[in-house]
């Protein structure tokens, strides 16, 4: 009988030691962001420790403005992405998405000017990140060649080049013309 018990004691033991181990549910490449601070800090079950990237394809946030949305939305023909601090690197993209709506907050403050961006942001705003005309957003998917770059470009900023059909000169300036006046009536 005190055989029996050890082997239950001994088997409660070894799953407890089990749940000590730290597993993805998918398979992947691991990704740390900050892994400085990973060692000798305690860290509950469930807390965030890093990212698994299932394949080698990371998305971007992009914003557009109202004025230049329904050109992304209806004829674009490629997508190339640059990383802001590896500009001579081009990777091709396709649109992946759209968040439906346009809305007046930016998903990061790297996207306004006083983060490095091209957006003003509203000054009357505390936390930076209101701008002052409607912004749309688009999910742009990266191809990637290897999962080793997906994780070097994880969480950095980048430029995007949608690139539109040839249309003719008078065209775009009858766009123009007609942007301009719709938005001194605000309409």
């Amino acid at each position: 009988d005190q055989l029996k018990a050890e082997r239950t004691a001994l088997a409660a033991v070894r799953q407890r030691i089990e749940l000590l181990s730290v597993r993805a549910q998918t398979a992947g490449t691991f990704t740390l962001p900050k892994s400085q601070d990973l060692a000798g800090r305690f860290y509950r079950q469930g807390d965030l420790l890093g990212y698994v990237l299932d394949k080698p394809q990371l998305i971007a946030r992009v914003v557009v403005a109202q004025e230049h949305v329904d050109a992304v939305r209806s004829a674009t023909n490629a997508v190339q992405v640059r990383l802001a601090h590896q500009p001579e690197l081009v990777l091709q993209a396709r649109l992946e998405r759209e968040v439906p709506g346009g809305v007046e907050y930016l998903p990061s403050r790297a996207l306004a000017a006083e983060g490095g961006g091209q957006l003003a942001t509203d000054p009357r705003d505390s936390s930076g990140a209101r701008t002052l005309a409607r912004t749309f957003q688009f999910d742009v998917a990266l191809q990637l060649v290897t999962p080793e770059l997906a994780s070097l470009y994880f969480g950095e900023r980048v430029h995007v080049r949608f690139e539109h059909p040839s249309e003719p000169l008078a065209l775009q300036w009858y766009r123009g013309v007609r942007r301009l006046f719709l938005s001194q009536f605000h309409v």
